[in-house]
């Protein structure tokens, strides 16, 4: 059964760098979000992991303390829901989620006849720097005023 939060990315979309940086201000605020709900995941799976721990080594049954389990499930489902229809967001508009942490968004594009990926990374102000598309941040080069991505 497939999640039908995967692959939405708009296929054979390719942006040029004016398109792209259109997209940089709401995928900001997108990334803040997405980094506190993270934070907000990360809390809830360590208590919930914490609590049935301890619980395993004490002895005293779950049972006893279900509604606790349940509200913490509770809360980290809703909190990937929420994730989720995020980077739905993000993905349905042809854009790639590469990182939360660290806030990477890509970009298919083409230049010079090859498919690439306009590379951005929250806070910074528009697009700067491209990558291969099986290469990654640590590949990114500078984006030339003479290197620009082809028209659709």
């Amino acid at each position: 059964m497939t999640n039908k939060w995967e692959n939405k990315r708009e296929e054979n979309k390719f942006f040029t760098v004016d398109q792209a940086n259109e997209l940089t201000p709401l995928f900001q605020q997108e990334i803040i979000l997405l980094q506190e709900l993270k934070n907000k995941y990360d809390i809830k799976t360590a208590q919930l992991y914490d609590f049935k721990r301890v619980k395993a080594k004490t002895g005293n049954g779950i049972e006893e303390h279900k509604d606790t389990f349940f509200i913490l499930e509770t809360e980290i489902e809703f909190i990937q829901i929420e994730m989720q229809s995020i980077v739905y967001n993000i993905e349905s508009k042809g854009a790639i989620l590469k990182d939360i942490d660290m806030g990477l968004i890509d970009f298919p594009t083409i230049i010079d006849g090859s498919e690439m990926e306009l590379c951005w990374k929250y806070g910074e102000d528009k697009i700067k720097y491209y990558h291969g598309k099986n290469e990654g941040y640590y590949h990114r080069k500078p984006l030339e005023d003479d290197i620009q991505p082809e028209k659709e």
